[in-house]
């Protein structure tokens, strides 16, 4: 990934808070994915959620990691954001995939 991509995130997300916009999506890749965690346990990001193009259902952007524990860094994919009434990810929708 290239810093161009990383700073456009970058710039995307500080766009969307100063917008006050509640729900914003980038592209999916694991680079994008950890950051976002990594985010996530640090209290600046409520939820992430992998998705399509459209906004997942509401129900599905409840936190999934507890921020306050540190030690919550298990690879379950319930815990990194994937729910089970999503399609899985393949070949032919990969690029479609997003971080919501």
């Amino acid at each position: 990934m290239s810093l161009v991509t990383l700073s456009n995130v970058c710039s995307h997300l500080q766009n969307a808070s100063l917008a006050r916009l509640g729900l914003t999506s980038i592209p999916s890749t694991n680079l994008l994915h950890t950051l976002m965690l990594q985010l996530q346990r640090s209290g600046y990001i409520t939820s992430v959620t992998i998705g399509g193009p459209h906004p997942p259902p509401p129900s599905s952007l409840s936190p999934i990691l507890d921020p306050s524990n540190p030690e919550d860094s298990s690879s379950s994919p319930q815990q990194q954001g994937v729910h089970a009434d999503q399609p899985a990810i393949t070949q032919a929708n990969i690029s479609s995939r997003r971080l919501w």
